[in-house]
């Protein structure tokens, strides 16, 4: 095959975008499709050499998995063997738990399946998962084992026939994409598309049918249309990286935007166009050199940044570190790459060897990592107590309202009857009561409603340009209407009986910005059934991973003050003032809980942490809030 260094600058227009898009360059917004130019690239290359084999018969599985093991293998193995430490140094337990399931899941080329699994409301944030980035080599990894069997066994039906076939799987598979990232209900579903293979093969086989084109149905185009196509490819790609965002549906048909801009460059950026010439450029040719040592190495340094900063990091610090991965990719595709690539200096026995023991040591150490808890054990009781709320996040948290859900009220229980109705801060309210003795003072039911489809009893039309299409799941919170019985609502008639029958009910969410001008109404629709109302305010903390308690707070630290956002402020302000409008008691969690509303703390006694993602309750935080909620109520006469 021909060397086109102008595939190389197109490398170099891929990576950059990427690393800045990580680095948290806002210009960069939709840097991320950098990785779709390189399915693209990917895509055409690797069926140009399958094809040109298969046509002089001389195509060998045993040799192609050689070549893509030396290209791919020795680089992030590399890359992988140097970040231990630091993840050593810099991780807690909990993170380096998950890293150790990365380690494994990457030396496994399936690393795209368990960060699709492990994708929630709870968790660490991709950010700071240094091996977040190898989803898209699982992708390709899996696309190298798959297709040159399916062409293979398609081989002998003929060019057209297999074209159709690969049309269709192309049609399918940017249709079910399209369908998951616009229309998905279900988050697994809209993460599924994101991370999966069977959602991102359409934009390989762009690559694969200009592979097609140039092999068997070029033809020839004047200068002019070529220097037409490949500016409006390079537009594409740019408009892209620049107006795109985290908002975007990804993949999507929007996503033929930058793939398609990517065939035309590939396609028509030939000798004397403009393109052509800067794409050529000696500078970018050399960045597209090392542009995969570069994407392997910017997120390691990024994340263990974060972890060791806690995202405090000035764009200037970033700008080095992203200059920081480019000199190490340099390092690392001299000294690894190119000798590994190199037949006399290494075997085809010798890669083979190489590869299966990478794999086996990364799985052991991985597993290691993570069958001990990140070594867990290495820390005092108290520590390993709260290092164990960074582990158990999100799977305490939810269980005592599942197990208190929709649950009718006992009329021979003497306790309060108490409804506590939101998304998962609701579920804190609900672990504060179970965790404290405000048990004894309550019987509990509850109903779960998710963040971003807004508050109760407002009528559809009016919010649903605001909602997800989740939200499509729960009728109830917005139901119409009947103007044909007296006006009433109609809803759940179940929820309706608990609230009718409720002494109290208690409302909390994380409120989002757009909710707060439709509380007023939705508290007036639910004073309809019942007047005993109480709307909390929400709540933030400081510390948001355990990597950011090891390595900024400590024990020491985290009885410190911090300060109370603005924003938190602002938020309880005009939810008071709504409260105070609608005859409505009002609660700031911030302020029972930190007696203040300037300062708060971590921790009031060292004995464990109020929150371990800087907005849920761990049970030292929930029995803590419990505790205080107890004293407001017997302060002011509330119970």
């Amino acid at each position: 095959m021909k060397y086109r260094s102008e595939i190389d600058g197109l490398r170099a227009l891929a990576v950059l975008p990427v690393i800045l898009f990580h680095a948290g360059f806002e210009t960069f917004s939709g840097g991320y499709v950098g990785v779709d130019v390189f399915f693209v690239i990917s895509g055409y290359l690797i069926t140009t050499i399958i094809l040109n084999e298969m046509e002089e018969d001389k195509f060998s599985l045993l040799l192609f998995y050689e070549r893509r093991a030396r290209r791919i293998l020795p680089a992030l193995f590399f890359v992988m063997l140097v970040s231990i430490p630091f993840a050593l140094l810099l991780l807690a337990p909990s993170d380096l738990k998950d890293y150790g399931q990365s380690v494994v899941s990457t030396a496994t080329f399936s690393s795209n399946f368990l960060f699709w699994l492990e994708r929630g409301y709870f968790g660490t944030a991709i950010e700071f998962k240094p091996l977040i980035h190898t989803w898209s080599l699982a992708v390709e990894e899996q696309y190298y084992i798959l297709f040159p069997i399916f062409m293979i066994i398609t081989w002998q039906l003929g060019l057209k026939r297999l074209l159709i076939f690969l049309f269709v799987i192309f049609l399918t598979s940017i249709s079910i994409a399209h369908a998951a990232s616009v229309f998905g209900v279900f988050d697994r579903v809209i993460t599924g598309s994101f991370y999966l293979i069977p959602t991102r093969a359409w934009e390989l086989l762009i690559g694969v049918f200009i592979a097609f084109y140039f092999k068997y149905y070029r033809f020839s185009l004047s200068i002019p249309i070529n220097q037409t196509l490949s500016l409006i490819g390079f537009s594409m790609i740019l408009v892209s990286i620049i107006f795109f965002d985290k908002e975007t549906p990804f993949p999507s048909l929007y996503t033929l935007i930058p793939t398609l801009g990517t065939a035309l460059l590939i396609i028509s950026a030939v000798p004397k166009t403009i393109m052509h010439k800067i794409l050529s450029i000696k500078q970018l040719v050399f960045i597209g050199l090392i542009s995969y040592s570069a994407y392997l190495w910017h997120q390691p340094i990024f994340a263990f940044a974060r972890h060791r900063f806690s995202n405090d990091v000035s764009d200037i610090v970033f700008l080095f570190f992203a200059i920081l991965s480019l000199i190490l990719a340099y390092v690392s595709w001299k000294w690894v790459e190119k000798p590994f690539r190199d037949k006399n200096k290494v075997s085809q026995k010798g890669i083979l060897n190489f590869s299966i023991v990478g794999i086996l040591i990364f799985i052991f150490l991985g597993s290691v990592f993570s069958f001990n808890n990140g070594f867990i054990k290495n820390y005092n009781k108290v520590e390993q107590d709260i290092y164990f709320e960074f582990i158990n996040l999100g799977i305490w948290n939810p269980k005592n309202m599942q197990s208190v859900n929709m649950r009718q009220f006992n009329k021979d229980d003497n306790r309060k009857k108490l409804l506590i109705i939101g998304d998962s801060f609701a579920e804190d309210l609900v672990n504060a009561v179970k965790e404290s003795s405000l048990e004894n003072k309550y019987q509990l039911s509850a109903y779960r409603m998710s963040r971003l489809c807004g508050v109760l009893y407002v009528e559809k039309k009016l919010i649903k340009d605001f909602q997800p299409n989740s939200c499509s799941l729960e009728p109830n919170l917005f139901d119409e209407r009947d103007f044909y019985n007296n006006n009433r609502l109609i809803a759940n008639p179940k929820l309706i009986t608990l609230i009718q029958e409720a002494d109290e009910i208690w409302i909390q969410s994380a409120w989002l910005d757009w909710q707060i001008p439709f509380m007023k109404s939705s508290l007036q629709s639910l004073q309809e059934f019942n007047s005993n109302l109480v709307l909390f305010s929400s709540k933030e903390f400081k510390i948001k991973s355990a990597s950011q308690y090891k390595n900024q707070y400590g024990l020491k630290g985290i009885k410190s003050d911090f300060l109370i956002s603005e924003e938190h402020k602002i938020l309880s302000e005009q939810l008071q003032e709504i409260a105070r409008q609608t005859n409505v008691r009002f609660i700031d969690p911030m302020y029972v809980i930190c007696d203040s509303y300037i300062t708060c703390k971590h921790s009031f006694d060292g004995e464990g942490i109020i929150s371990a993602d800087s907005a849920h309750l761990t049970p030292y935080g929930a029995n803590y809030f419990g505790k205080k909620l107890e004293e407001l109520f017997i302060q002011n006469n509330l119970n």
